[in-house]
């Protein structure tokens, strides 16, 4: 029985617990702020500051998908730029799927529907987009002056600076670009663009780019007798061996050899001999240097140079005479009969017997 009557006992307590507990409720902020406005009324003094609730903040997602909705990058301006360096990788586009009309655009007139999609190979313009609120040094891609997307962040911090430094000159970085789309079951177009990157330190040459005409980029064409020439070379080298872009020129001489004088193609940087070109890449390239020293201008081509104190490498990367596109070559000026313009070193003196 006493077991019984102090279970009982415990019972009551327990549940005269319960019922304070849920007679009482918390004091919202606005309640507390309330009270503290009528304590301050009856004393006569002045009602504290209205609490304020911030909004929630929005989350990266949603913050993101809006800013790319509202804000439109500034479009390229100026002449197209190519990159320096021969060297690319392949990088994704992001933010296609806000940017559909865009890419319906772009495809208007294809063929879309098909479960393998169509791919175009339009090049893309790069523009610097500093005022993008999500990230400062934003890159935007532009295709056929359309806004298409953006550089990944990671993507775009090392571009930023030169594609800016670019913009400023009046110029706009282009490379090589493809894009595919295809549209689903549901009618909404899905689509990609991926474009062929160059290293972001080869995007300016490591001289000053002489002034004369630009040749047309090519397969690659080994400089020969470098070993000639490496008191000039050495200046241009990478300590750590890595591969230096360079803005060579290109003149025709003659090259005194044994028993016979060859017209040959001299490679120079910043006005130093650093090597010729073999007789066949020279027969390749002799008629192109010509035509642009006979229109009163210098060939300025690519080059890369690799190696170390004991030994260096020189490439050329210009298209051959016979590759060229006929308007570009029509561009420089009219192709006449080819005039001597060589650069002669000094006759080898007759033996004296």
């Amino acid at each position: 029985m006493d077991a019984f009557l102090g279970f009982l006992c415990i019972a009551a307590i327990v549940g005269l617990i319960w019922f304070i507990v849920r007679q009482v409720r918390s004091v919202t902020p606005e309640e507390l702020a309330a009270h503290k406005a009528a304590k301050a009324s009856r004393n006569g003094q002045p009602p504290p500051p209205a609490l304020v609730t911030p909004p929630p903040p929005p989350s990266p997602r949603a913050y993101s998908a809006d800013v790319v909705d509202r804000h439109g990058p500034p479009p390229p301006r100026g002449e197209l730029y190519e990159a320096w360096s021969t060297r690319t990788r392949n990088v994704e586009v992001v933010g296609e799927s806000y940017r559909r009309e865009n890419l319906a655009r772009l495809f208007r007139g294809h063929p879309l529907h098909g479960d393998r999609g169509l791919e175009l190979a339009h090049g893309a313009v790069l523009s610097a987009d500093p005022s993008n609120t999500y990230h400062g040094r934003a890159v935007a891609i532009f295709v056929s002056g359309l806004h298409v997307g953006y550089l990944s962040r990671e993507d775009a911090d090392p571009y930023f600076p030169h594609v800016s430094a670019l913009g400023e000159l009046g110029l706009s970085l282009v490379v090589d670009s493809r894009q595919w789309a295809r549209i689903d079951h549901t009618g909404t177009i899905r689509a990609r663009v991926s474009l062929r990157l160059p290293d972001a330190n080869g995007i300016f040459p490591d001289n000053d780019v002489p002034a004369g005409i630009h040749l047309p980029v090519g397969s690659a064409i080994q400089v020969t007798k470098e070993d000639e020439h490496m008191e000039a070379i050495t200046p241009w080298l990478d300590p750590a061996g890595g591969e230096v872009s360079l803005a060579a020129t290109l003149h025709a001489i003659t090259d005194i050899r044994p028993r016979s004088a060859v017209e040959t193609v001299q490679v120079r940087v910043d006005g130093e001999a650093v090597g010729v070109l073999s007789k066949v890449s020279s027969d390749n390239l002799l008629p192109l240097v010509k035509h642009v020293h006979a229109s009163g201008n210098v060939p300025v081509g690519r080059a890369t140079l690799r190696g170390n104190a004991l030994k260096a490498d020189i490439t050329l990367h210009v298209a051959k005479a016979q590759d060229v596109d006929p308007a570009w070559v029509t561009s420089v000026g009219p192709v006449v009969q080819p005039q001597p313009n060589l650069e002669h070193r000094p006759v080898r003196p007759e033996p004296e017997w």
